[in-house]
């Protein structure tokens, strides 16, 4: 998808392969939360630009997700479930493994941690299903608003760099379908 797309209803784009560039908008509208769902079943979804499901003048902010066997999200991409006067949304990203920072980043560490000053992150690992299923902390990450970064992996989270919130609400929840493996300093 390239281009501006501005829809007050939800936003789907399901398909084997989704690349999304340029602007996704579905923004909270009254009691209507705006959703973008990026989906590739069986494949890959690549993130750029902007998904905006935020909430600039009422209400709570909405939900993005995007989800397939990889995500990849670019460097310089926005993603907001920001409100002015309400709760922040949900960004949830749900691959079959994932990996910030590093060689083999599906993120950069920069990229999240501006990222997590405009929403309530959750990384899940595909729910329990495919072949990978591991979540890596690979570079620092570090946010100062209170929102919530949640690692959930089918199999192993593993955190080899700095993690640090200095939100007065931030909050970090690590669950594992096997293992949480700690092996740098968590500051909340």
């Amino acid at each position: 998808v390239t281009g501006v797309q501005t829809c007050a209803l939800p936003i789907y784009l399901l398909s084997a392969q989704v690349n999304q560039q340029g602007l996704l908008q579905a923004r909270t509208l009254g009691e209507l939360k705006g959703e973008i769902v990026l989906r590739a079943d069986g494949g890959r979804t690549a993130v750029a630009g902007t998904l905006d499901a935020s909430a600039p003048a009422t209400g709570d902010g909405g939900a993005i997700e995007t989800s397939g066997d990889r995500v990849n999200v670019a460097a310089g991409t926005r993603i907001t479930t920001r409100a002015a006067h309400g709760a922040t949304g949900q960004w949830t990203v749900d691959p079959d493994g994932f990996a910030i920072g590093g060689s083999n980043a599906d993120i950069g560490a920069d990229v999240l941690n501006l990222l997590l000053q405009d929403n309530n992150v959750a990384l899940h690992s595909t729910s329990g299903h495919g072949s990978d299923g591991h979540l890596r902390v690979n570079e620092a990450v570090a946010w100062s608003a209170d929102t919530a970064l949640t690692l959930v992996a089918s199999q192993d989270v593993i955190v080899d760099a700095p993690i640090t919130a200095s939100g007065d609400h931030a909050t970090l929840r690590l669950q594992a379908g096997h293992d949480v493996s700690v092996n740098a300093a968590v500051t909340l």
